[in-house]
């Protein structure tokens, strides 16, 4: 994401913006959110195995207005990076009304997560008239994996048929796959890379965890479970050629941080640093706003009908849980990328810190 800023000539106002962070940290310890992640919608026109937020009933949806005025709240308070996912956020129809107002309204980077079955050229070239900056499809491997996966027959086939309409209709639009990496398959893994490279686009890997239930069922997959000395070494060996791949955005500390997190999770880089991530970043779900959704379990986050985003940040209760999730442990339960990408590369200390350390492993692992 650093580069395409600086690639989009964006810089000098990246920089300053991330500037202005540090100080306001320092001086006051003030919540100044620089990215943002905003689930639009919990409704999917798939029924994934892996996820639970399709499931969630009633369901919930962000009216354009409520989160126009949002867009403009958060605008101001110089916000980098904006991300819409959901659900499935191409089912709604303002979703690149909104890309595009976040994008006008000074917001430098936009995002959008999709599943791909939804785009051909009416929403590829919806999505240059946004001016986004990014969207992301979901991988899961080849075809029968990951039609099953999804629990849609043809859901490979309209992913790569998605990326040939946004490299024809929005080539300014960075495309950038998403795909799962399970320790007990990590071939489906490795032949998304390779079909990224086929394809000449970007890829991150997510290491699998455990979703959320909602009330509603347990996660089918577990992010944790035991391995055969044959079945480590074969993820250790997937994770070295994912490192070596120069299609794959992750960073080096997050994939060698992941071996700690599944052998040695006493080792995890800053597990015993105070976590800051709330004072930087912000998460929008439900019709809520979130400090961390991980952090919170995913449930009673602070209303915005109520009340203006800076009012709520400022507010004695949001503080006091940042003060909270400051030695918040559920970064050990879950691996998520949203959460230990930034708090390794953010803020410049742990920037400098994560490319200086390596974790320490057993002697037996």
């Amino acid at each position: 994401m650093i580069r395409d800023i600086i690639f989009q000539r964006n810089f000098f106002r990246f920089a300053h913006r991330i500037f202005l962070w540090h100080v306001k940290y320092f001086v006051r310890q003030k919540v100044s959110p620089l990215a943002c992640g905003f689930y639009l919608t919990s409704k999917c026109n798939f029924q994934c195995e892996l996820c639970n937020i399709w499931r969630i009933n009633p369901g919930f949806q962000m009216p354009e207005a409520e989160a126009r005025k949002l867009i403009n709240e958060l605008c101001k308070m110089g916000l980098v990076y904006f991300s819409f996912s959901g659900g499935e956020p191409l089912i709604i129809p303002y979703v690149f009304d909104l890309l595009a107002y976040a994008k006008e309204s000074g917001i430098i980077y936009t995002h959008v997560v999709s599943n791909g079955y939804l785009m051909d050229e009416t929403m590829a070239k919806r999505l240059a008239y946004a001016r986004v900056s990014e969207i992301s499809f979901s991988l899961d491997g080849d075809e029968k994996v990951h039609d099953k996966n999804r629990a849609m027959n043809g859901a490979f086939k309209k992913v790569i048929e998605a990326i040939e309409y946004v490299k024809t209709y929005a080539p300014k639009t960075r495309i950038v796959l998403n795909t799962i990496l399970d320790p007990a398959y990590p071939e489906n893994a490795i032949f998304a890379i390779k079909t990224a490279k086929h394809m000449r686009v970007k890829i991150k890997v997510q290491p699998v965890n455990d979703h959320p239930s909602f009330g509603v069922r347990e996660c089918a997959v577990k992010s944790r479970r035991s391995l055969q000395s044959d079945e480590k070494q074969k993820l250790l060996d997937a994770i070295a050629l994912i490192q070596s791949s120069p299609h794959v955005i992750n960073s080096k500390p997050f994939l060698e941080n992941y071996k700690a997190f599944l052998f040695c999770p006493e080792n995890l880089m800053f597990a015993k640093d105070d976590c800051i991530f709330g004072y930087h970043h912000i998460e929008f779900f439900a019709n809520q706003i979130f400090p961390c959704l991980e952090g919170l379990d995913w449930k009673e986050g602070f209303d915005v009908s109520t009340s203006s985003v800076e009012a709520i940040l400022e507010s004695n209760a949001y503080r006091n849980k940042l003060q909270e999730l400051k030695k918040c442990s559920h970064c050990k339960r879950n691996y998520y990328i949203c959460y230990y990408e930034p708090r390794l590369n953010f803020p410049i200390w742990n920037l400098i810190t994560s490319r200086l350390r390596t974790p320490k492993m057993r002697d037996n692992d």
